[in-house]
C-alpha cells in the first residue's frame, strides 16, 4: 500500500468525528461510483450473478439488406438472357393463341365457301332444267302471241280480249290449254296481283291488287278474324316456339308490309339473302327450304299451325 499522506489523516479524522460521510469523502478523492459512469459504446453491463445475455440474430430483412458479393459481368448476362426468354416465351403463347383463332375461323369460313359452291351447284342444276324446258317451249307460242296475231296490241288491247272471254264465260276452255312454263314465277305472280278478299272493314287489302270476293273464312288476308287477330296467331305461334328471327323467302310485297307493319316487335324478319340468318325460313311459292307458303297471311297461319303441330 502507498503511503498516506496528510490530507489523508485529516480525512479519516473528519469521517470519525461526523464531520464527513463517506460519500463526500469519496468525491474529494476523486472516486466515482461504477453505476452513476454509463458503461461504454458497444459494452453491456451485466449484475453480479445474472446470465450472460446471447448477441440477437439478425433479422431475414436485415440478412436480405446486407450488400452480397459483387455479381460479375457474366452473372449479369445471364439474369439479362433469362428475362429476355422469358418475355420470348410469353409473346409465343399470344402469338400461338392468336394463330389458334385464325384457324379455326378459316375452317369455319372454309365450310361456308363448300356450303355455298354445294348451293351454287344445285342452282345451277335447276337453272339447266328450267333452260330446257324453255327451250322445249320456244316453238310454241304464248297466249299474248296469239291474241298479237289476231292484231290485238298492247296491255289494254289484250286485256279487253281477256275480259270478253270472261264475261262471255269462255276463259275457262281457253286456260284450260294454257300450260305454265315457269311455275314458281307464275304462282308468284298470282299471289301478288290476285287476293281473295272478305271485304270487312277491319281487313284492307292491298291498293294495287286484284281483288276477288269470298267468304270471311276464305279471306287471304284475315281468315275471317281480322287482319289485327290473324297477326296476333301468328307472332304467339312464333313465340311460343321461342323463335324471333324469321328469315322470308319471295311473299307478295304487299302481304309482307303488313307482316312488318303487325306482327310483334320482338319478331325479326329478314328477307333476300339474309332470310338464311333467321331461326325459321319461311318460302312463298318458291322451291326453297322452310315453311312452304301458298297464298296469303291465312295460308301462313295454317302452314305455322300445322309446323307448331309437328314440333
Amino acid at each position: 500500500m502507498g503511503r498516506r499522506t496528510l490530507d489523508d489523516e485529516e480525512s479519516l479524522e473528519a469521517l470519525a468525528s461526523g464531520d464527513l460521510d463517506f460519500e463526500q469523502l469519496m468525491a474529494q478523492s476523486g472516486v466515482e461510483r461504477l453505476g452513476d459512469k454509463p458503461p461504454a459504446k458497444g459494452k453491456t453491463t451485466r449484475q453480479p450473478g445474472a446470465p450472460a445475455q446471447k448477441p440477437a440474430r439478425p433479422t431475414p430483412k436485415a440478412e436480405a439488406a446486407r450488400p452480397g458479393p459483387p455479381r460479375s459481368g457474366a452473372e449479369e448476362r445471364a439474369r439479362a438472357y433469362e428475362a429476355r426468354t422469358e418475355q420470348l416465351e410469353q409473346t409465343l403463347d399470344v402469338e400461338r393463341g392468336q394463330r389458334k383463332s385464325a384457324a379455326a375461323r378459316i375452317a369455319d369460313l372454309e365450310a361456308n365457301v363448300a356450303e355455298l359452291n354445294s348451293n351454287l351447284e344445285l342452282a345451277t342444276a335447276k337453272l339447266r332444267v328450267a333452260s330446257a324446258r324453255l327451250d322445249e317451249q320456244r316453238d310454241r307460242p304464248s297466249i299474248g302471241e296469239l291474241l298479237g296475231a289476231r292484231g290485238l296490241e298492247g296491255m289494254d288491247a289484250r286485256g279487253a280480249a281477256v275480259r270478253a272471254l270472261v264475261d262471255a264465260r269462255r276463259w275457262e276452255s281457253l286456260a284450260e290449254l294454257l300450260e305454265v312454263v315457269d311455275e314458281p314465277s307464275a304462282r308468284a305472280i298470282l299471289a301478288a296481283h290476285v287476293v281473295l278478299h272478305c271485304g270487312r272493314p277491319d281487313c284492307p287489302a292491298p291498293p294495287h291488287a286484284a281483288r276477288v270476293p269470298v267468304t270471311e273464312e276464305r279471306c287471304d288476308l284475315c281468315a275471317g278474324q281480322g287482319q289485327a287477330g290473324l297477326l296476333r296467331d301468328i307472332s304467339d305461334t312464333f313465340l311460343l316456339a321461342g323463335v324471333t328471327r324469321i328469315g322470308l323467302v319471295g311473299g307478295p310485297p304487299a302481304q309482307v308490309r303488313i307482316l312488318s307493319n303487325g306482327l310483334d316487335r320482338r319478331l325479326e324478319l329478314l328477307r333476300g339473302q339474309r332470310a338464311a340468318e333467321g331461326q325459321v325460313q319461311i318460302a312463298w311459292n318458291v322451291g326453297s327450304e322452310g315453311i312452304a307458303v301458298d297464298g296469303g297471311l291465312a295460308a301462313l297461319a295454317a302452314a305455322l299451325k300445322a309446323w307448331s303441330d309437328g314440333l
